[in-house]
């Protein structure tokens, strides 16, 4: 239970990192608080949007990672072998049933990391860019999937 509300906390985190950053409703007061002005205090350059959002791509990477392991490795055990890659995971379900965040938050970060990843060459930014592109996919499904379901 302890590890549930650790990951709950760090969902509420992330997800109000990407409200302020990305489109929710602060983020026009972030534009403005890195914007030209901000690059004349010392050390302010160092102030991005990228800089914020790089680390927090990382940690909802390995969250999924981890949680697409965990996943697997239960549906085998239930198996016996190997078993197909899970559809969704426990991270992305918190995601989505925690509604703190809107998916457009993430495929904003989707497209906004996607350019510097795709310039370079295969390196193991990519193989887990790859990694957050199946973690969108899968937070795109769940989300309609979510506005399916029928309460009686």
């Amino acid at each position: 239970k302890a590890t549930w509300v650790n990951t709950t906390r760090l969902i509420e985190t992330v997800s109000f990192i990407l409200q302020h950053t990305t489109l929710g409703p602060d983020s026009q007061l972030f534009e403005q608080i890195i914007g030209s002005q901000i690059q004349q205090i010392p050390f302010m350059e160092k102030v991005t949007r990228f800089s914020i959002l790089a680390p927090v791509t990382g940690i909802l990477i390995n969250l999924h990672v981890a949680a697409q392991n965990t996943a697997q490795a239960e549906a085998e055990k239930r198996g016996g072998g190997a078993a197909d890659p899970p559809e969704t995971n426990d991270i992305v379900n918190a995601l989505i049933q925690s509604k703190s965040c809107k998916i457009e938050c993430y495929e904003y970060l989707l497209d906004f990391l996607g350019y510097d990843i795709s310039t370079k060459e295969d390196t193991p930014s990519q193989q887990k860019f790859n990694h957050f592109k199946e973690f969108i996919q899968m937070m795109q499904k769940a989300d309609s999937e979510k506005d399916n379901v029928v309460s009686i």
